[in-house]
């Protein structure tokens, strides 16, 4: 038992998500293994088959995006602990303000972005969070979910180790784009 869990333990992250996602794909369709034969059974798993495409595609995503762009290790002397006032502009040239809270650990390149929007479709405000957000060199990139389903990723650059402002450009994915805005600007502006 324990060479096993040696094995688990040292199998790079992607290939155990390629893993997981192919196994799941398999129950999706109904197929099992038992006493070393295959067997068929008419199952109907939507939800095997959505859970098991994902770990499928983000294992292989892991794979062949280059290892120094998506690395979690490393640190920086960035900071952008703390509370942020937000001025977004959108496509159309509206202004919205906005909040922020970015939690970072001291010299790290991983960070957490936790906010809420204007918004002229669900008022008062709408709220986003970081699914993934890193500082590589000066460029900040994260992935972000809103609270109506929107999802996309933001760009910008940072200039200083401690800025008192910095800029994104975000970019929604046009098929979660509820409110036809599908890139824009945010200003972030430290409190």
């Amino acid at each position: 038992m324990n060479n096993v869990i040696d094995i688990i333990v040292n199998i790079p992250q992607a290939n155990l998500l390629i893993f997981a996602g192919i196994l799941l794909l398999f129950l999706a369709i109904g197929i099992t293994f038992n006493n070393n034969k295959i067997i068929i059974r008419n199952i109907n798993s939507k939800l095997a088959l959505l859970i098991g495409s994902i770990f499928l595609i983000i294992g292989l995503m892991l794979q062949v995006l280059p290892n120094n762009f998506v690395t979690t290790n490393g640190k920086t002397t960035i900071n952008l602990n703390g509370n942020w006032e937000l001025l977004l502009t959108t496509s159309k040239n509206e202004k919205r303000k906005g909040e922020a809270i970015i939690k970072q650990k001291r010299g790290n390149i991983r960070l957490k972005i936790i906010g809420k929007i204007e918004s002229t479709t669900k008022p008062p405000f709408i709220s986003f969070s970081s699914l993934v957000a890193i500082l590589k060199n000066s460029r900040l990139v994260f992935l972000y979910e809103t609270s109506d389903r929107q999802m996309g990723i933001a760009l910008g650059d940072i200039y200083s180790n401690n800025p008192k402002t910095f800029n994104v450009k975000y970019y929604d994915v046009s098929s979660t784009d509820t409110n036809k805005d599908p890139e824009g600007g945010i200003e972030f502006l430290r409190r």
